[in-house]
């Protein structure tokens, strides 16, 4: 499997929690990208299927369609991910040397010439127990850039907001064998703010070093994600990493 940018373009990829650690690339494939890689397998998976074992890998992912509605075609980059913009024009996805695809992936970046976001932006809160076990995740506010000043705002009119945005869900995720569960994903009540999702059986230390065994159940991340004219955007918060 192979991803190529436009012509004349490099895609710059990193080492996870390093940001000195990076490398350009002409195209990305499962073999190529092993000096910014965490694991050890690479995979691809057009089904919806569970494609790799470990974290930190360059894969591409087909969803299965759910309700009659298509999913979104996933990018991973792997790593710490993708450092640089998403260049206008053709990005060419081929399988054993076969083109199956071509995109415009810079029609869906979520970030404007200015390098600021030009999507809503969640504003995100961990309420945890006397135990500092995480029992909910709440998006207390939704933030959104105003163009002629080119600063954010907070949202205080929800119409728009919920008449274009749809499948707001959030998750806690934990990486290793020490909690029962791998993560906990579901649909955020969106009646008013804050929108807020129960995760009180996940039983998870947060923020935690998710990759000490010896402290118990340890939380790696926050995710919130929703979708807006067809393309999915995921905020990760990750305070484990620098």
């Amino acid at each position: 499997m192979s991803l190529k940018p436009p012509a004349g373009k490099k895609l710059k990829l990193c080492k996870e929690n390093d940001a000195a650690a990076c490398r350009e690339y002409d195209q990305v494939t499962n073999l190529n990208t092993t000096a910014v890689q965490s694991g050890n397998y690479c995979g691809s998976d057009m089904n919806g299927a569970s494609i790799a074992s470990d974290d930190g890998l360059f894969y591409v992912k087909k969803e299965a369609s759910q309700d009659g509605r298509e999913r979104p075609l996933n990018f991973n980059w792997g790593g710490g991910g993708y450092d640089g913009k998403l260049e206008a024009g053709v990005w060419t996805l081929s399988m054993n040397n076969t083109e199956i695809g071509r995109y415009d992936l810079a029609a869906a970046s979520p970030l404007n010439a200015s390098e600021k976001a030009t999507v809503y932006i969640p504003s995100v809160k961990a309420v945890l127990d006397g135990a500092n076990k995480i029992t909910r995740i709440e998006v207390t506010d939704w933030s959104l850039l105003n163009a002629t000043s080119g600063s954010f705002e907070k949202l205080t009119n929800l119409d728009t907001f919920k008449r274009v945005v749809s499948n707001i869900s959030a998750e806690i995720g934990h990486y290793s064998q020490v909690c029962s569960k791998r993560q906990d994903f579901g649909q955020l009540s969106t009646d008013s703010l804050p929108m807020s999702l129960d995760v009180s059986s996940f039983g998870a230390a947060f923020p935690g070093n998710p990759y000490s065994s010896s402290s118990g159940c340890q939380a790696e991340s926050i995710a919130v994600t929703y979708e807006m004219n067809g393309v999915s955007y995921r905020f990760d918060f990750r305070p484990f990493y620098n």
